[in-house]
């Protein structure tokens, strides 16, 4: 794909974006990537990864002297025809501030385009001013399923369709033993699982900081017209 020299102070290297499918030998260092910014297993980070196809979900890095320095993935809407999702864009942190961001979307947003995909959409707690700069304006909250979050008058979008009504009624159903009968009858029900560990407190912080900063992501979309090459 993509052949591009960045040139800085310390450093003069030609880029490359590839599909990560095709450059297996780059999965480990992704992951790595990846999960320094959205800590995860590795095991369920590289089984994302290798779902990664030429025709959607599909992993991109960016990639220099065989070293990844960003990662993007896109991924269809499945009832939205005509739209992806653009996740889990990162660049090293040794390399930020030196235009890759724009880089890795710009490719990222043409391989899309040459899928199909004619609107893109993604969310972002911290990065707002980054995509607005790239072309994309605010929108309802969608998710990888096509539902939109909120209806444009704030409420929430429940992405249920005509479902018949039926009345409920309720019947009598006749006991076919007594209690003393059925209490007799040895129960074959495994006892249940142990509770969950409690959930551990983000060092620093109060859970309820914790999720208001989870909740406050702003979802964005871009048209992608004449992009592809």
């Amino acid at each position: 794909m993509l052949e591009a020299t960045e040139r800085g102070k310390d450093f003069v290297k030609t880029m490359h974006v590839v599909l990560i499918h095709n450059h297996p030998s780059l999965l480990d260092e992704c992951c790595d990537l990846i999960n320094m910014e959205w800590p995860r297993s590795k095991t369920a980070r590289m089984r994302t990864l290798k779902m990664s196809c030429d025709t959607l979900p599909t992993c991109l890095a960016l990639v220099a002297e065989s070293k990844v320095l960003g990662h993007s993935k896109v991924s269809a809407i499945g009832s939205m025809p005509g739209a992806c999702i653009v996740e889990s864009v990162v660049i090293h942190p040794d390399y930020r501030g030196k235009g890759l961001g724009r880089l890795i979307m710009s490719e990222t947003e043409k391989y899309a385009a040459s899928q199909g995909i004619n609107t893109a959409y993604l969310s972002t707690i911290d990065q707002q001013d980054f995509y607005k700069k790239l072309g994309y304006s605010e929108c309802a909250p969608v998710s990888i399923y096509g539902c939109s979050g909120l209806y444009s008058n704030g409420k929430t979008e429940t992405c249920v369709g005509n479902i018949k009504k039926e009345p409920f009624t309720m019947e009598r159903i006749p006991l076919s033993r007594t209690i003393s009968d059925c209490s007799a009858v040895p129960s074959t029900i495994p006892p249940p699982p142990p509770l969950p560990p409690p959930i551990k407190r983000p060092e620093g912080k109060d859970l309820k900081t914790h999720f208001k900063i989870l909740n406050r992501k702003t979802y964005f979309k871009k048209i992608l017209v004449h992009i592809a090459e």
